[in-house]
């Protein structure tokens, strides 16, 4: 997703914020889960990515309506 994400920045198809969110996601993902003690931030990505997600589609979805 972090490649789609760079993508989509370089691109400029998508607000710059969401991208942001697909790449801190990737990042607060793997620190989750490679510190043990640090497992909440795996689940915090997860909502990350679906703010970003959600934007993508509002996104997507408000320029198709014009």
């Amino acid at each position: 997703m972090s490649l789609f994400a760079v993508g989509a920045w370089i691109a400029k198809e998508l607000p710059h914020w969401v991208s942001l969110l697909w790449i801190l996601s990737t990042i607060v993902g793997f620190m989750g889960y490679f510190i043990p003690c640090l497992n909440l931030l795996f689940a915090l990505s997860g909502v990350i990515f679906g703010i970003g997600f959600a934007g993508a589609g509002v996104k997507i979805w408000s320029s198709t309506s014009k």
